[in-house]
């Protein structure tokens, strides 16, 4: 909160319109006022405009001489509920905290990055992703927001929780290792490698979940929390350097290209056929993928615009 946050809040409560956590706001800084001991530095321009908004509070009987000495006027009215009285009080004794700038990673269709964050905590940021986070963490917890993919290694700290904060669901943890996939339009999901995390939508508390070690929480269009047993290690192999398949069935290929890379894939064509691929390719996009099963498979495709893909399968080759 800055200074001018703060004299906004104190004039909502002197109107009778701040909200309840408003007023919290403000009582939880006056609690700090009574423990600290500081000087806050006001430019001309915010002591001038405070001192304006007094004498517009002042009764008609205080003489001009009391107006111009509005500081002695204030101490003198130290229980008044007036909301620049308070203001006065922060002019003396708090000292707020500056805004920390906001910082922005993201990814395109055709890359990756690893993110380093304040605390140490590696972030493995997938295709098509974007993540938020602020310069430096505050002494309570580590909050951070995600579009898309990401695999985070969060550092440890019993004191100071980590939270991943996605449209529709908050992640919280101390310290673990997990998968969250918060794609626009994707059903988001939340999958743990190693550690304990906890899972709630994001508008609502009391829906929460623990997750252990290859357990994943899908939120259903319900806004329910649905957890079952996964292969972690599997649902995170997107972070490699390769991309395997064992021996799966074409459709199921392209459904793995598809979550991997965040992209459409319209598979036109395709009849169960007991064809099986079994292959590993360098993790280097869609098309070198693409193009290297065309040599297991025969089926044309064509990559839009937008990224997006259609597949006309054939057969399979010998």
């Amino acid at each position: 909160m800055d200074k001018r946050q703060f004299v906004d809040l104190l004039h909502k409560k002197a109107s009778g319109k701040a909200t309840a956590t408003e007023l919290k706001q403000i009582e939880d800084v006056f609690e700090r006022l009574q423990q600290n001991d500081q000087n806050l530095v006001w430019t001309e321009a915010e002591q001038e405009e405070i001192k304006q908004r007094i004498k517009s509070k002042l009764p008609q009987a205080v003489s001009r001489e009391v107006l111009i000495d509005w500081k002695k006027y204030l101490i003198g009215m130290a229980a008044s509920v007036l909301i620049f009285v308070a203001s006065y009080t922060a002019y003396q004794e708090y000292s707020f905290e500056p805004e920390i700038p906001i910082l922005h990673r993201s990814t395109t269709s055709s890359q990756r990055a690893k993110v380093i964050l304040p605390d140490g905590t590696l972030v493995h940021l997938n295709v098509n992703s974007s993540l938020s986070f602020p310069e430096f963490f505050d002494a309570d917890q580590r909050v951070v927001e995600l579009v898309g993919e990401a695999f985070f290694e969060v550092v440890k700290n019993p004191n100071k929780p980590f939270i991943v904060q996605t449209e529709s669901l908050t992640t919280t943890v101390l310290g673990t290792s997990f998968n969250m996939y918060a794609m626009d339009g994707a059903t988001p999901t939340v999958t743990v490698n190693t550690g304990k995390v906890k899972v709630m939508p994001a508008d609502d508390n009391q829906k929460e979940v623990i997750l252990l070690p290859d357990q994943q929480a899908v939120l259903l269009p319900s806004l329910e929390l649905e957890v079952s047993r996964v292969n972690s290690q599997a649902i995170s192999k997107w972070r490699s350097n390769e991309i395997k398949f064992d021996l799966l069935p074409f459709d199921e290929v392209v459904a793995l290209i598809a979550r991997s890379y965040h992209v459409a894939i319209d598979l036109r064509g395709y009849k169960k056929n007991g064809c099986l691929i079994k292959a590993s390719y360098a993790n280097s996009g869609v098309e070198f993928i693409l193009s290297g099963l065309q040599n297991l498979a025969d089926f044309d495709y064509e990559i839009q615009q937008n990224g997006n893909v259609i597949i006309d399968y054939k057969d399979c080759k010998n």
